[in-house]
């Protein structure tokens, strides 16, 4: 569910296995595009580790075309071509004549993000829950 009182990127909370996990919107985290609007959305589950501090959420996405597995000689440095800052990419995954970014999640967001993150309470999630998401892991 999308709670209005949030900026981006904290899209809001959906209830995954009976606990709120706060959701991160982050192509607006990455000032990539306008809010999302989408009428369906999915949500990738991650661990993430930010200065020590590990929490589990959800990062907000329109469509999920596919999981891939890469080997590392098909992981190549970041090359400045992509809308991504570098210092934010683990690499570019080659992927037959496709590069896709790679992002460090933990480098991307930030302990005040996950302070946001954990703030968001079982209450308020149960109690506004109103759009269905799909949640993936």
């Amino acid at each position: 569910m999308r709670l209005p009182s949030m900026a981006p990127p904290i899209w809001g909370a959906i209830d995954y296995r009976g606990d709120a996990l706060p959701v991160v919107d982050l192509a607006a985290k990455l000032q990539l595009s306008a809010p999302q609007t989408a009428e369906e959305y999915w949500v990738i589950v991650v661990d993430v580790s930010v200065e020590g501090e590990r929490m589990v959420l959800g990062v907000l996405a329109e469509g999920i075309s596919g999981a891939y597995e890469l080997a590392r000689n098909q992981i190549r440095a970041p090359n400045g071509d992509c809308a991504i800052p570098p210092p934010l990419l683990l690499g570019m995954g080659e992927l037959g004549s496709r590069m896709l970014p790679l992002v460090d999640i933990g480098r991307v967001i930030s302990t005040r993000d996950l302070e946001i993150a954990s703030a968001i309470g079982d209450r308020e999630l149960r109690a506004s829950a109103s759009l269905e998401l799909k949640a993936t892991d």
